[in-house]
């Protein structure tokens, strides 16, 4: 299987190094990431500006570009065959239910998809390059014949595995709803221009006792989820 593997983390984070590591036993890998993180840029693309593409090793290249413009670069640049799934991840740091909107991690996966391809974003649910990342590597392994198998154009899949994992396999689920406490931390500079950041935590996470992604992650259960690539008009009950 053609595998092309993307991430928001950046082109030498330990996720990423865990897939490239155990994908590669049995398949041709390729790769294509942003050359610095770039967490939380959702599905931004580059119009505006030229995207450099640096090669860093065999099948494997860096960009000055968003996670969404990897996919789309991989694709359409005609250096990277045509893969048979694209892979996103692995992230250091949980995409459960409302994150989706906000992931960059989620983006690649998502382009993926809305360009025909199978998509397929993987987080862990802990902080931090220090982590393990292999036990997901291995997990998703498994699992990726029947999941690219059993995609079809409308959907990509989204995985979320627990730092502690308590079985190799993987658990059907909703998007559960997060709320996000955010507060603005603000001070003027000597120059007298003002500068802000957004901090904060994730609040609570509703439908979280019904077989939402929360709700196995926090169980040590590796949550996947079909989710929608396209968005889709509100319908009043």
């Amino acid at each position: 299987m053609k595998i092309l593997l993307a991430n928001d983390d950046g082109i030498f984070s330990p996720g990423l190094h865990a897939l490239e590591k155990v994908l590669s036993e049995g398949h041709e890998v390729w790769v294509v990431a942003p050359d610095r993180e770039r967490s939380g840029v959702s599905q931004c693309i580059t119009f505006f500006e030229a995207i450099k593409v640096a090669q860093v090793a065999d099948q494997k290249f860096a960009i000055n570009g968003t996670p969404a413009d990897c996919t789309i670069v991989a694709l359409k640049g005609g250096f990277v065959p045509r893969p048979d799934v694209v892979i996103s991840g692995i992230n250091a740091g949980p995409n459960l239910g409302t994150d989706v909107i906000y992931s960059g991690t989620v983006a690649a996966a998502r382009q993926a998809s809305l360009m025909g391809i199978p998509g397929i974003a993987i987080s862990l649910d802990r902080y931090g390059f220090d982590s393990d990342f292999l036990p997901a590597a291995n997990l998703l392994e498994k699992h990726l014949q029947n999941l690219v198998q059993n995609w079809k154009p409308g959907f990509f899949w989204n995985i979320n595995v627990p730092s502690v994992l308590l079985s190799d396999e993987l658990q059907e689920a909703s998007l559960c709803v997060r709320r996000y406490l955010d507060r603005i931390e603000s001070f003027i500079a000597p120059n007298g221009e003002r500068y802000c950041f957004v901090v904060g935590e994730i609040g609570t996470d509703e439908k979280s006792q019904h077989n939402s992604d929360v709700f196995f992650v926090q169980k040590g259960l590796a949550a996947i989820t079909r989710v929608k690539s396209q968005p889709s008009v509100y319908e009043n009950d």
